[in-house]
């Protein structure tokens, strides 16, 4: 049953480590498996479509990255994110497998669509789409959450560790209104009243 009434939240710590540990069995059980890779991706602060554009050369060091290039789209700008020792040591399994099957550094690691353009509606459906079965699995896919509450717990996490503008920049979002109504949208908090009450699509940028 969802834990609280909200329409959208970020999940909670508990479901995260839940996650984490069921991520870190399928990368040894299943190394081809893409799932680990995208789940890494997205609680680290990418939204799903920028997942999918994700190569072996967007880690600053391929055998002990800190730091992953997010592709941005028309919502949020590139960045490089922070990688914490769950999601190096992911990542760096992941790429180990695409580069044993032959794939280049500028070839995309976890999508594999030859019809469709990384980054593009249906990539991105189709990253959604796997990462829904895998909260559906562990009984979390509630009305209270969906794939995006991953990327929010990490903005959660980003804006009580560091405040603000931290939290936009981590989303590759600006300093203008808009953004910030964006981001208040994604955090368990209320927007201050210094914000205008625009309320944007909250999962809009989870679609592109």
């Amino acid at each position: 049953a969802p834990r609280t009434h909200r329409r959208r939240r970020p999940f909670a710590d508990d479901e995260i480590l839940l996650m984490r540990l069921v991520a870190i069995i399928v990368r040894r059980t299943d190394p081809k498996s893409p799932l680990p890779a995208m789940y890494a991706l997205v609680e680290t602060g990418m939204t799903p479509g920028e997942t999918s554009n994700f190569r072996s050369n967007d880690l600053d060091d391929p055998n002990n990255p800190t730091l992953v290039l997010a592709a941005g789209n028309r919502v949020q700008n590139a960045r490089f994110l922070p990688l914490d020792r769950f999601a190096a040591r992911i990542l760096v399994s992941a790429v180990a497998q695409a580069h044993q099957r032959g794939l280049e550094p500028h070839e995309t690691v976890i999508y594999r669509g030859t019809k469709n353009a990384p980054g593009s509606p249906a990539a991105t459906a189709s990253v959604q789409g796997v990462l829904n079965r895998f909260l559906k699995q562990l009984g979390l896919h509630q009305a209270d959450v969906s794939a995006s509450s991953i990327r929010k717990w990490r903005l959660e996490q980003v804006y009580i560790a560091q405040g603000v503008q931290a939290a936009l920049t981590h989303a590759g979002y600006g300093s203008a209104t808009e953004d910030q109504d964006r981001l208040w949208l994604h955090l368990d908090v209320v927007a201050p009243l210094t914000t205008t009450t625009t309320e944007p699509d909250e999962d809009e940028d989870f679609l592109n």
